[in-house]
């Protein structure tokens, strides 16, 4: 009787909507041996991490494992926080940085799919402002040196999903000029406060050169920017609006934001600083700027807590938990749909995910990316880069060391989340050969 009164409670609650979405979708469990993974081989990766947090290397992880639909590894290690002697747990959050080019190129093919657009539109028919483009075109022997020409071609939306539109980061991609513009205009990485909106972003950087003649070059950069501002031209709502609405809440990801909630900040992972002495804690209300770590301009780490909230880093500016990603990857594997929720059409991930850069070079100043599709690598020969893996699969990560990859031909894809700088430490692809020596099937 109790147990019916429980049951009836559960579902009148489902009804109205009070019980969360993150509650309603988990995603499905299995042992390992039920998806054809080993549980004695998947156990590597705790052997692993537990290892480099012994030597002080990483602070703490959360390593999460999916296979035919079902997680079989779902794990979390170390401190969020030493100090305060916090343990890292499954649901805590992280600055996933450009894990957020993903969802961003999502949003925009889901405008895509619906005809607001072409892909070899120019984007000055729906930003204006980007109409006349400029190009500096830096001396290969001195990049101290550099003359500023007109673009030889209009900038396609196309180019902004593939990065041939010429837009950058600041520091060593953009070289010191183009850095030094981006700054005075007030224009960063992402990973600030900035009291202005998308529309005020693109007058101000339809005033700046790019780095490259429009589809000529790809250079990794803020081109998604353009994605998200046509988002909003299109929806009529802000790009983390559109997000939030059209992605996260359909999905039962209700630990995405650009901006966390004052009372989850608590569970976002510190960031540590790996310097040859320590692991370096960052502190609220402290800004950095290390170029020997990879920080090249000032970086405030909780810019997401706060502030103005006007402005959404399409390329970086995202937090989350580890099972609110595997939720959307999940969706991706499945060919655009989750629990009845279709967010992209199959054939739409397929043209996605696949090589859209061609003969142009690509990728070759970024470790282990291969090719380039609408905002993700794409792995072609794993040989070459000495790593496992399958023809066809894509993946990316994010600035502060984490990491995700979908395989369709396996069937599964996996996640790592840690905090800490510089970027591209070598446990990401030892995490990659790890889930797949644990396939035996």
């Amino acid at each position: 009787m109790q147990k019916n009164i429980v049951k009836f409670l559960i579902f009148f609650l489902l009804g109205l909507g009070v019980v969360s979405q993150s509650i309603a979708q988990n995603l499905p469990t299995a042992k390992p041996e039920e998806v054809g993974l080993s549980s004695a081989r998947l156990a590597n990766i705790d052997k692993y991490f537990q290892s480099l947090i012994d030597k002080k290397q990483v602070a703490g992880a959360v390593t999460l494992v999916s296979r035919r639909g079902k997680i079989a590894h779902f794990k979390a290690y170390g401190m969020a926080d030493i100090e305060n002697k916090k343990p890292m747990q499954k649901d805590s959050m992280f600055r996933i940085c450009s894990q957020t080019k993903l969802i961003s190129a999502v949003a925009g093919m889901m405008l895509w799919e619906q005809g607001y657009f072409s892909l070899n539109d120019p984007v000055s028919k729906y930003i204006p402002e980007m109409k006349d483009l400029k190009v500096i075109e830096y001396d290969p022997k001195d990049r101290n040196k550099y003359t500023i020409v007109p673009a030889k071609k209009p900038m396609l939306i196309y180019q902004a999903f593939n990065f041939t539109s010429g837009f950058t980061y600041s520091g060593f991609l953009a070289g010191p000029a183009l850095t030094k513009m981006l700054g005075d205009a007030g224009l960063n990485n992402g990973f600030w406060f900035n009291d202005y909106d998308l529309k005020e972003y693109f007058k101000r950087r339809a005033q700046i050169p790019l780095l490259n003649h429009p589809g000529e070059q790809w250079n990794y950069g803020t081109d998604l920017q353009t994605v998200a501002r046509l988002v909003e031209i299109f929806s009529g709502m802000s790009f983390g609006d559109f997000c939030r609405e059209r992605i996260f809440k359909p999905l039962g990801m209700g630990d995405t934001y650009f901006y966390v909630p004052k009372e989850k900040v608590p569970r976002v992972a510190t960031l540590y600083l790996k310097t040859p002495e320590a692991l370096e804690k960052t502190e609220p209300g402290k800004t950095y700027f290390r170029p020997e770590l990879g920080i090249e301009e000032p970086l405030n780490p909780f810019w997401f807590t706060g502030g103005p909230e006007k402005y959404f880093g399409a390329g970086e500016g995202l937090i989350t938990t580890t099972e609110d990603y595997a939720k959307f990857a999940q969706m991706m594997l499945n060919g655009g749909i989750l629990n009845g929720v279709r967010i992209l059409g199959r054939k739409t991930v397929e043209f996605l995910s696949t090589d859209h850069v061609g003969d142009i070079p690509c990728c070759k100043y970024l470790l282990g990316v291969e090719g380039w599709g609408l905002g993700v690598a794409l792995v072609k020969d794993p040989g070459k880069n000495h790593m496992i893996g399958t023809p066809g699969a894509y993946w990316w990560g994010g600035w502060m060391n984490t990491t995700w990859k979908i395989d369709s031909k396996e069937n599964m894809f996996f996640i790592l989340m840690t905090q800490q700088l510089p970027g591209n430490n070598p446990y990401r692809n030892t995490f990659n050969d790890l889930v797949y020596q644990s396939i035996i099937d």
